[in-house]
């Protein structure tokens, strides 16, 4: 479904984030910010995660001033829909294979960026948004103004799932609930965790455990929030409470040209 009024100054920041520069173009949005790293490349991996997560914290913020009738449905997909996966729609033995890797953490990712290389070279360039455009009819998930559908958030909403799932099974070698069987008391200190830890700095260390780890779950939980906020607001519900809207889609070529489409790596 299209989204009513979506702001342009959005769907600006995700068109020239992924722009790619050619020889006599011309860059659609000069001073809006550019990607760093080249997709594929190290570092590209992780700036796609998480300009997306960004982007989509962004987006619910915008959601949760307005009031959509009807609701709209952007509740995050935590698979591939089998309803995508069919050769009609390009689905191959290939992205399977893909999928089964994102989802087992087998063979194992490196990195959030490996991770994020893989996703976004692979099965989101290459497949997810054009097959959704097919079957839903909207074909404006397969250009780069594709956060001007629910789609979008569907489609990001799994990645960050996978990202999530990822630093989970990826978990220190000790986690919190050994930690504390191993020291009870933490559970009852009537002392601040600052102060705990200024005393006992191994804990911000132990097995692998690190700080890094608290900053990547904490953003993980920024999206959730925010989502949380866009439903107490009224913006949007599950798509169990209203019924499906067919959606008028652009058919002149030209326009869905203007828009770009994914880039792939060659």
């Amino acid at each position: 479904m299209l989204i009513p009024n979506f702001p342009g100054y959005l769907t600006d920041l995700h068109h020239e984030w992924h722009y790619l520069p050619v020889p006599g173009g011309v860059d659609p949005h000069p001073n809006l910010p550019k990607r760093i790293h080249p997709m594929g490349t190290p570092g590209g991996g992780l700036e796609f995660l998480r300009f997306h997560h960004s982007f989509m914290v962004q987006a619910f913020a915008w959601f949760a001033t307005q009031t959509f009738n009807p609701q709209l449905d952007v509740t995050p997909w935590t698979s591939i829909p089998d309803e995508l996966k069919k050769t009609e729609l390009g689905w191959t033995v290939f992205h399977q294979q893909e999928e089964d890797r994102i989802t087992s953490n087998n063979p194992r990712f490196a990195s959030s960026d490996d991770l994020g290389n893989y996703i976004e070279v692979g099965i989101h360039n290459t497949w997810i948004h054009g097959a959704t455009a097919t079957h839903f009819h909207e074909e404006v998930v397969r250009t780069l103004h594709s956060p001007q559908s629910t789609y979008f958030y569907k489609i990001h909403g799994l990645v960050d799932y996978w990202w999530n799932r990822w630093r989970f099974l990826s978990a220190p070698i000790r986690p919190w609930d050994a930690l504390i069987k191993d020291e009870p008391r933490l559970l009852h200190s009537d002392r601040p965790w600052d102060a705990l830890i200024k005393d006992e700095p191994r804990l911000l260390h132990s097995d692998g455990f690190i700080i890094a780890e608290l900053t990547e779950r904490i953003e993980g939980l920024e999206l959730q929030v925010a989502m949380n906020e866009a439903v107490l607001s009224g913006a949007f519900t599950s798509s169990q409470e209203w019924p499906k809207v067919d959606t008028e889609v652009a058919k002149d070529k030209k326009t869905e040209e203007s828009k770009g489409s994914y880039p792939r790596k060659h």
